[in-house]
């Protein structure tokens, strides 16, 4: 999935909506937490979502985290 030179996975879980992907940068030792959002498209689940997202995001805040994906935003009610 990624070059293993540069990243090594330490754990990886996902829970509803979220997959979390935790290891070490390799370059410089820093330990990494990847989140990957798939949001839902209801505003309550997307409520519920980003509580989890802040939940995990403390639980590894003695390490970079970086929150990706599909947020599934809209700038207009027409889309």
């Amino acid at each position: 999935m990624w070059n293993t030179e540069k990243f090594q996975q330490s754990s990886a879980w996902e829970t509803r909506g979220i997959l979390v992907v935790n290891g070490v940068w390799l370059a410089d030792g820093s330990r990494c937490t990847l989140i990957n959002v798939y949001a839902p498209h209801d505003l309550r689940q997307k409520w519920e979502l980003w509580d989890n997202i802040a939940t995990v995001a403390e639980q590894h805040k003695d390490s970079c985290v970086g929150i990706i994906g599909d947020f599934n935003a809209i700038r207009d009610p027409s889309e």
